[in-house]
């Protein structure tokens, strides 16, 4: 099953996006995550920056309310259902309407749209991690306040992990961490 994972770890640790990105794969990969280590026996066996959750940060700093309503209609629609061949003409006719649809949603929007994003790629795109912000400490991480190291009671996976084991708290976290998005297997 595939799960998303919240990663926290300091502002010191990179000073870019694509630097947190490396630094909680290369901590994921040396600390045992899909082996032996900071986990003890592994956790998962297969894990990428981003994946399914790609573009989840982005999301949840955008209005609860549309968002809501763009992922009805786009669900209604159908226009989750493409492959992966950027050559096929009804899968880029979707493309296209899903995208219209998004922007209809979200004028004002820049950047790299959240929705049909290449969720194999090894480290993710840019807006995968970003320094915790109120906003994203509210949609994201205030459910795991006061632990480190937090899990879904409904199955018991991992949702949310400090890799210095710091206290997952507005005091500790926001203009302090980098989030990355970690979609993993179990």
């Amino acid at each position: 099953m595939h799960a998303r994972l919240l990663v926290l770890t300091s502002k010191d640790n990179a000073k870019t996006s694509e630097k947190a990105r490396e630094y909680v794969r290369n901590f994921l990969d040396n600390e045992g995550f899909c082996g032996e280590g900071f986990f003890n026996s592994s956790y998962a066996d297969w894990f990428v920056i981003g994946g399914r959750w790609s573009g989840d940060l982005t999301e949840a700093l955008l209005d609860k309310e549309k968002v809501k309503k763009f992922w009805k209609e786009f669900e209604d629609k159908k226009f989750g259902y493409v492959g992966i061949d950027k050559n096929d003409k009804e899968d880029n006719k979707t493309r296209k309407k899903g995208q219209a649809l998004f922007r209809r949603y979200f004028p004002d929007f820049t950047g790299r749209l959240p929705i049909y994003r290449d969720t194999y790629n090894e480290l993710g795109f840019d807006d995968d991690a970003k320094i915790v912000n109120e906003k994203l400490f509210d949609s994201l991480l205030k459910d795991c306040e006061g632990a480190d190291r937090a899990e879904n009671g409904e199955w018991g996976g991992l949702t949310a992990v400090d890799i210095e084991a710091d206290t997952i708290s507005k005091e500790n976290t926001i203009n302090k961490k980098w989030v990355v998005v970690v979609d993993y297997h179990n």
